[in-house]
């Protein structure tokens, strides 16, 4: 919670003032379209992210997962929490501030960025965005917090057996989407 209260105060005190505020969230949008065009196996044409005109980023083609995806992927959250995962013992104190104040940036830039007039939602469908988006960050954060609550020891579940069932779920969703 400490890391989260540090983003909290810096957010209001100088980020709000701080124009390249703008830019880490637009980079951090555009950085997830790619990082699931990727994971689609999706060809990543150009990468542009600014200050003041936004971001695009341009594939050979997409999904309503790609083009929904940084509405419900913490990116810097996720990062943190793989970190905490290979450092020391003895820093995961340090990691978990880090943590707080990723889930900080991904809350507040979630709410700022997601709205009816972006282009995204407007393609994929209001309502259907909605749904969707709303699913996926239950399912995203609860994963997160199911780590970090039982210390990567698999939170109850057989981690081989989930990793196994990942694989093959991803494999069939590329294989639906890639077409």
């Amino acid at each position: 919670l400490f890391g989260l209260a540090c983003f909290v105060m810096l957010f209001v005190v100088f980020f709000s003032w701080w124009g390249n505020y703008k830019f880490i969230e637009t980079f951090d949008h555009e950085t997830v379209h790619t990082l699931f065009g990727f994971l689609f196996f999706k060809k990543i044409h150009s990468f542009q992210a600014t200050n003041v005109n936004g971001g695009v980023v341009y594939l050979n083609t997409s999904n309503f997962i790609i083009t929904l995806a940084p509405y419900f992927f913490p990116l810097f959250l996720v990062i943190a929490v793989l970190l905490r995962i290979i450092i020391i013992p003895e820093w995961k104190f340090y990691a978990d501030y880090f943590i707080g104040f990723a889930f900080g940036f991904h809350v507040f830039s979630s709410y700022r960025e997601t709205s009816f007039r972006q282009p995204d939602i407007q393609s994929s469908g209001k309502l259907f965005s909605v749904i969707f988006i709303t699913a996926m960050h239950l399912l995203t954060l609860t994963y997160l917090a199911s780590y970090l609550i039982f210390d990567t020891a698999g939170f109850g579940i057989n981690t081989d057996a989930l990793i196994n069932n990942g694989i093959d779920y991803y494999n069939i969703i590329v294989a639906k989407f890639s077409q």
